[in-house]
């Protein structure tokens, strides 16, 4: 009888030991889906939703108790896509599924499915998440697009040109701008006007400018600025502004113009 309440007793030890593990692992993965700032569900092979981030119940206004209801209720927020069977289909063909969808608000997500393996690679479910990609979206569509009004419009223009956005982005620069300025594109595209070589564009005299031309429609001219030119020190240029028009309805657009003794008459071999 002794014998047996010790094994007993040494039984109910590790029992404890492996609850107190797993209360562990449970709070563990508790704190870690409220740190994790993407929505991400989890649904089981019954394509019931199981858990589910803090963002994700934010984004896609789930409650507690929508915990056990079918994932399809998610398919209003992503538009439509058919999310249940896309589930079925990543499930089932133990496949990843990334879209990029336009949600019911208006932002563009991407959309990712993957199948949820334990750690013995059994399957489980699915895993859901959703980036919010808006940003990049819009502007890899708007540098489409003014990509394109350039190429038609701006081509055979030698002095140097910049587009910007109306958070004084650039947007696109021409040929001739790089072999100025000998920047390169990765320096200066999508940067913000006071980021561009170190600094060397920063005026919010200009970024005033910019700013009235967006608004009003009406152009400015001859804004003077001194830029700092690796060889040739400080060079004075003038800028000319003037809103495009019919590029873009989403987003106001700004052309600029430079000219200088710094920025005309080289070559483009003189960009690196």
């Amino acid at each position: 009888m002794q014998s047996t309440n010790e094994e007993l007793i040494t039984l109910n030890d590790e029992l404890q030991s492996r609850m107190r593990e797993l209360s562990g692992s449970n709070d563990d993965l508790h704190n870690l889906l409220l740190g994790v700032d993407r929505a991400i569900v989890i649904v089981g092979l019954d394509l019931r939703i199981r858990r589910f981030t803090l963002t994700a119940e934010k984004l896609l206004n789930l409650l507690p108790t929508d915990i056990g209801r079918s994932a399809a209720q998610l398919d209003a927020f992503v538009g439509g896509v058919g999310i249940e069977q896309v589930i079925t289909d990543v499930i089932k063909d133990l496949a990843t599924v990334e879209r990029e969808v336009q949600a019911v608000d208006g932002r563009w997500y991407a959309l990712r499915i993957i199948p949820y393996r334990t750690l013995d690679l059994m399957i489980r479910g699915a895993v859901i998440s959703l980036a919010d990609i808006d940003l990049a979206k819009r502007s890899s569509d708007l540098s489409a697009a003014v990509t394109e009004y350039a190429a038609e419009g701006l081509a055979a223009i030698q002095h140097p040109l910049m587009i910007v956005d109306d958070d004084c982005r650039v947007i696109w620069v021409n040929e001739p701008y790089y072999a100025a300025f000998q920047l390169s594109p990765t320096e200066v595209i999508g940067m913000h006007l006071d980021k561009i070589a170190g600094g060397a564009w920063s005026d919010p005299a200009l970024e005033k400018r910019i700013g009235e031309t967006m608004e009003t429609g009406g152009p400015f001219r001859d804004h003077a600025l001194t830029v700092e030119l690796e060889g040739r020190g400080a060079t004075p240029i003038t800028i000319n502004g003037s809103r495009l028009r019919n590029v873009t309805h989403a987003t106001k657009l700004v052309l600029l113009a430079v000219a200088g003794s710094g920025a005309v008459g080289r070559s483009p071999e003189g960009r690196p």
